[in-house]
């Protein structure tokens, strides 16, 4: 088992439905030499009140090389960052 881990970041777009999302491309450092199997991902406080920030990483979007991060808040135009913990073998 290998582990690696890192941070992302990214910008949401306009509100839609009182929600402001962006999908980021997350690459390793270094790919995984076979598969990733499972990723952990956080997102760093927005500053303001009430804003339930969030971040999903999806398991079919697991590559050797990397994940995708979808971020999502209650505001629009808002640059949010994350880390993560990534295992694979």
């Amino acid at each position: 088992w290998l582990i690696k881990m890192g941070t992302f970041g990214g910008t949401t777009g306009s509100l839609t439905n009182g929600i402001a999302e962006v999908s980021v491309s997350v690459s390793f450092a270094a790919p995984f030499p076979t598969a990733c199997l499972h990723v952990f991902a956080v997102v760093d406080d927005v500053s303001g009140s009430s804003l339930q920030e969030m971040v999903i990483a999806t398991r079919a979007a697991f590559t050797a090389a990397g994940f995708e991060a979808r971020l999502s808040c209650m505001q629009a135009s808002t640059a949010m960052t994350g880390s993560y913990l990534a295992f694979g073998y």
